[in-house]
């Protein structure tokens, strides 16, 4: 069986799924989301992992992974982003962040 020389991080991504929350910890690899998670879903899994991060005395890393769309016209870029959405480009689905800069900035906050 082949091993690897040099260490080999992994980032584990996962929805709220607990036990890949706390493989993630144990591991002390990063935890990233999926981009579909909205509402309390993210706080809810960022709470897990820094609980099961700190229960295994690791620090830890996380990514919150968003799928968006950026631009200084707010308008035209809600309407490309239903475009995109409708072709189903790349699998984005309702959950993308698509407007003016000051409106992402908002809905990432």
């Amino acid at each position: 069986m082949p091993t690897c020389r040099a260490a080999v991080e992994q980032w584990i991504e996962s929805r709220v799924v607990r036990a890949a929350i706390h493989q993630a910890a144990l591991e002390e690899d990063a935890w990233y989301t999926s981009a579909g998670l909205d509402g309390d879903a993210p706080v809810i899994a960022t709470d897990s992992y820094r609980s099961a991060s700190e229960q295994h005395r690791h620090t830890p890393r996380m990514a919150l992974r968003r799928d968006m769309l950026v631009s200084d016209d707010h308008h035209e870029t809600a309407r490309l982003a239903r475009s995109v959405i409708e072709r189903s480009h790349r699998c984005m689905n309702t959950q993308i962040i698509a407007g003016g800069v000051d409106h992402v900035v908002e809905r990432m906050v």
